[in-house]
């Protein structure tokens, strides 16, 4: 009977244990999920500010890359006075 009880002890006592380290990168995955995301949300801030301080021929450059980037082939920045922004 003494044994069983230790037994059914060391299986709680384990199963506790088990249980701490488990919570424990579960709060630790949250974590860095977090400190990735404030990341994130840094690295598109410093690219925003990038962006706005770019002159007019520097945007419509960008703008047109990014056009290129995502499938255009004919795009061509032709900008110029008047030209509305466009690219």
């Amino acid at each position: 009977m003494g044994t069983v009880l230790l037994v059914a002890l060391a299986i709680a006592a384990i199963g506790a244990i088990v249980t701490k380290l488990v919570h424990a990168g579960q709060r630790e995955a949250q974590a860095e999920k977090a400190r990735l995301a404030e990341e994130a949300r840094r690295q598109a801030r410093r690219s925003l500010d990038t962006v706005w301080a770019m002159d007019d021929r520097q945007f419509e450059e960008y703008i047109a890359n990014l056009c290129r980037r995502d499938g255009c082939t004919d795009v061509k920045r032709v900008g110029g006075a008047g030209d509305l922004g466009r690219v």
